[in-house]
């Protein structure tokens, strides 16, 4: 169960960043005549795409490392629970 659910949340959080990187692309394919005549200008968005998707998916990485630390300690708690109300009948 845990599992199902961290494999849903990886995906829901790389989907919303795949979206924005898609984005980022087609803005670039819609202006590649303006980037034919401007090198730079070309480079300067290829650098840009490079750093959206490598802080994308460090900050993907990171709310879903939150969330999956989140359940183990909420999974901890729960089972912990259980057993001290087994100890107690």
């Amino acid at each position: 169960m845990l599992k199902a659910s961290i494999k849903k949340e990886i995906f829901i959080q790389l989907s919303g960043s795949l979206r924005f990187i898609k984005n980022i692309v087609r803005y670039i394919s819609h202006h590649i005549v303006v980037f034919k005549r401007n090198f730079e200008m070309a480079l300067f968005f290829v650098i840009l795409l490079w750093f959206s998707i490598v802080i994308l998916t460090l900050l993907t990485l990171h709310e879903v490392m939150k969330k999956y630390i989140r359940w183990i300690v909420e999974d901890y708690l729960s089972k912990r629970e259980e057993s001290s109300k087994k100890s107690k009948r």
